[in-house]
């Protein structure tokens, strides 16, 4: 009775194990295809328009003040990247790469500096910009206090940017603070100062004064 059963089960899950192995064929694995992007899940999209082949997760798009590049940060699982593109030809023109970023970008007006957040690296990369290239320059990262001294800027994860253009140009970056038991990121997850969450600093890129100074914290 025993064998019969599983002769019977046999014959049954044979179009199953069939109908998987033919669909487990090569040239079915998620990407581009003749007949638009192939997703993992299994669905396929056609986008409408050009299309410029980058890494994964383009977190941040830039449109440059004189309307003729973008810049995308891309921050998923593979290379963290840094890409200047061309909107008239829709070519990348030039790219970077730093070990860990996240979404926060700012440029300056004449598209000669950039400015990109290093997430959990704790410190924001600085770029010098060219027609076709993107040049690192100093990154910016919270100097350790002097014993007995308090920190200027707290270390954190670094994430959104923004440049103020005035005649004493100042770069404010968002710092998350990861407190709490569970070292969480969460808005009001922290359990000292206050609840708080997060501190935006001003950085003057003027050189005239020291480029660190705390504005304020950041409540959920």
């Amino acid at each position: 009775m025993f064998r019969r059963l599983v002769l019977a089960l046999l014959i049954l899950t044979a179009p199953v194990i069939s109908f998987a192995q033919e669909k487990s064929t090569p040239g079915t694995f998620p990407g581009e295809t003749a007949e638009g992007f192939l997703l993992p899940n299994g669905w396929r999209v056609t986008p409408v328009g050009d299309q410029v082949p980058l890494t994964d997760l383009p977190f941040n798009i830039v449109v440059t003040p004189d309307s003729q590049r973008a810049i995308v940060t891309t921050n998923g699982y593979n290379a963290h990247e840094i890409s200047l593109i061309d909107l008239k030809t829709k070519q990348r023109i030039t790219k970077a790469s730093v070990p860990q970023s996240w979404f926060g970008v700012a440029v300056d007006a004449k598209v000669e500096r950039l400015w990109w957040s290093g997430g959990g690296e704790q410190v924001i990369h600085s770029f010098a910009v060219s027609a076709s290239e993107l040049k690192a320059g100093p990154t910016h990262k919270s100097a350790k206090p002097a014993e007995g001294e308090k920190a200027t800027e707290p270390e954190g994860f670094r994430t959104g940017l923004w440049l103020d253009p005035s005649s004493k140009p100042t770069l404010f970056s968002l710092t998350i603070l990861a407190k709490g038991g569970n070292k969480s990121f969460a808005w009001g997850d922290a359990t000292t100062d206050d609840g708080v969450g997060g501190v935006i600093s001003a950085i003057d890129l003027s050189g005239e004064t020291p480029p660190r100074a705390e504005v304020g914290p950041m409540t959920s």
